[in-house]
């Protein structure tokens, strides 16, 4: 799928800055990434979760993101990072999580956003959690992304999602809940 791509001609300044590739917006979002290739992660977590974590019970994720983040992870892998044309990059950062989650990248769909001020908030829901018809349960986590650094894997911190988190997705379907067993009290901050 390279052909769905250009990259970026070269000039004098071009030896001290990246080629970018560029999104071709005319391909739809999932085609317009299958050439970027997903850097190795590393899930990180808060000791207190991370000992009873378990990935399996993970419906919704919500990854929080600055634009200066996204620039920044987007360098890091060689692509331009697209504001006008958001669907791909998001698309992408969902598989990054899920391979750092679920150890597979295409657990996660895209289900909804929000923008406030220079942060993204992105919601996914874990495709492969098993649906039950009379089943309401919703077990959200929150992700951020630490700093890429060269030659590093990309590090994605996890933790259960806060109300404020879960609040972002309160009236498109059924309002998130933290991961079961999890006291409210200990999401605050």
């Amino acid at each position: 799928m390279a052909s769905n791509s250009t990259v970026v001609e070269s000039g004098p300044e071009s030896l001290t800055t990246p080629h970018l590739e560029l999104v071709n917006g005319q391909v739809p979002y999932r085609d317009a990434v299958v050439s970027w290739k997903i850097p190795k992660v590393e899930l990180l977590g808060e000791k207190r979760y991370i000992d009873s974590f378990e990935s399996d019970c993970v419906t919704h994720v919500v990854l929080q993101v600055s634009d200066a983040r996204q620039r920044q992870v987007f360098s890091q892998i060689g692509v331009q990072h697209d504001y006008g044309y958001p669907f791909p990059f998001w698309h992408f950062l969902g598989k990054m999580i899920s391979q750092a989650l679920f150890e597979n990248e295409t657990s996660l769909e895209i289900l909804s956003f929000t923008r406030v001020n220079d942060r993204e908030f992105v919601g996914f829901e874990n495709k492969n959690y098993p649906k039950s018809n009379n089943s309401t349960d919703i077990n959200a986590v929150e992700v951020s992304l630490k700093r890429p650094r060269p030659n590093e894997p990309m590090e994605v911190f996890w933790r259960p999602a806060r109300g404020i988190i879960i609040q972002f997705e309160t009236g498109y379907r059924n309002p998130f809940r933290p991961l079961d067993g999890y006291l409210w009290s200990m999401l605050d901050g």
